[in-house]
């Protein structure tokens, strides 16, 4: 019997600097199938020449699935780029008769449409990563695309919709077009990544100094570092000596470097870039901080509740979904700086309070393992071959 021949387009491979935690749901997915049952391809929608890309296209070698670039992407990108990407993906499902096309971004799940259109494939599915407000980005033309494809096409081209979280599926639901096409879209919780085995909160290893204080994201608006940073002042008039490490790369380096500066709390603010060691450098945090203004389920608090580090995340439905205010870590309003400085000064001077939430955070873990995650995938490609 053949394979289930599927094919993920995610936005790119520069995963940590212009890419995220979507592109990496993409290719934990693509790892992890049932290699008897489904032959997984990843298409990197844009190729951007970075270490960080060959990085991530060598892991898909190490587990033997296939993958290819449907187009360049430099700083004069144009629609001209998009369609040519477009095209590639035509071509290359209608060489390779694919089954399913999963898309992990707008502009993957509307291309995967064109080829199914094309007699490409036989079905599209595509996963909300990102709030529907803010797909297809910002301003009028944002909007305009939202309205074309996200509202309207989408729900009456693809054979199923995923959302990462309560309220983004919730979201889906209420279009007005989805709900007179009976299309009801899924939830499908993210995972934790592979790298990431659960360790045991420790009060001792929380309290160890000089106290370090971590965030992990690109450096970008969506994040929200320049409240961490204008947070810092306040904690150091507390905790002198405690540091903050920022491990990423993104275009507001430069800018949030400036703003250490401005602040007076340069040499206690270290930028960190991309790294490889994520485990090592959770292991030696006091707490983590995610002080973002928008996120769906962010895979990096999953992996630091893994990795028993107490957390500290703005107030938004997708991290509710992960941690109860005071009972396994802290939630604030986002751009809050006071309310920001205030729990992580708790969280650092309470070391076994830390703890003890970091273990209750863990109770959560279960239910987004990779195994969990896939199994709801291949249940779904099965129901749409079937049909």
């Amino acid at each position: 019997m053949r394979r289930i021949r599927i094919l993920q387009i995610i936005a790119g491979l520069d995963i940590g600097r212009t890419f995220g935690g979507a592109e990496r749901i993409g290719i934990e997915l693509a790892c992890h199938l049932d290699y008897s049952e489904f032959e997984p391809t990843v298409c990197s929608f844009w190729q951007m020449g970075s270490r960080a890309e060959s990085r991530w296209a060598q892991l898909l070698d190490e587990h033997r699935v296939p993958m290819f670039y449907a187009t360049h992407r430099d700083e004069q990108r144009d629609s001209a780029d998009y369609f040519k990407g477009v095209r590639r993906i035509i071509r290359w499902c209608a060489q390779n008769k694919v089954d399913i096309i999963h898309a992990h971004h707008e502009g993957g799940a509307l291309a995967g449409g064109i080829a199914k259109l094309r007699g490409g494939a036989s079905a599209v599915v595509r996963t909300a990563h990102t709030p529907l407000e803010l797909e297809w980005g910002r301003g009028w033309k944002g909007f305009a695309l939202r309205a074309s494809f996200s509202h309207l096409v989408f729900p009456l081209l693809l054979d199923a919709e995923l959302a990462v979280s309560r309220e983004y599926c919730a979201k889906l639901q209420r279009r007005i077009v989805a709900r007179l096409a009976g299309k009801r879209p899924r939830l499908v919780y993210s995972a934790i990544p592979r790298n990431s085995a659960p360790t045991s909160p420790d009060s001792v290893r929380i309290a160890r100094r000089p106290p370090v204080i971590g965030s992990i994201g690109r450096l970008t608006h969506q994040k929200g570092h320049r409240y961490l940073i204008d947070a810092m002042p306040q904690v150091l008039a507390v905790e002198p000596e405690a540091q903050l490490w920022l491990i990423g790369e993104g275009e507001l380096r430069a800018a949030l470097q400036q703003q250490a500066r401005a602040r007076g709390v340069e040499s206690q603010v270290c930028f960190l870039g991309l790294r490889d060691d994520i485990p090592d450098l959770l292991n030696r945090m006091n707490v983590f901080v995610l002080p973002s203004v928008w996120e769906g389920i962010p895979v990096v608090l999953l992996e630091s509740i893994a990795a028993g580090v107490p957390v500290i995340a703005s107030d938004l439905p997708g991290n509710r979904e992960l941690i109860e205010h005071c009972r396994s870590g802290w939630l604030t309003p986002p751009g809050d700086t006071a309310s920001l400085s205030a729990s992580i000064i708790e969280a650092l001077q309470n070391p076994q309070r830390a703890a003890a939430y970091a273990r209750e955070a863990q109770k959560i873990l279960p239910q987004f393992s990779i195994a969990a995650m896939v199994e709801r995938h291949q249940t779904l490609y099965r129901s749409l071959i079937q049909v």
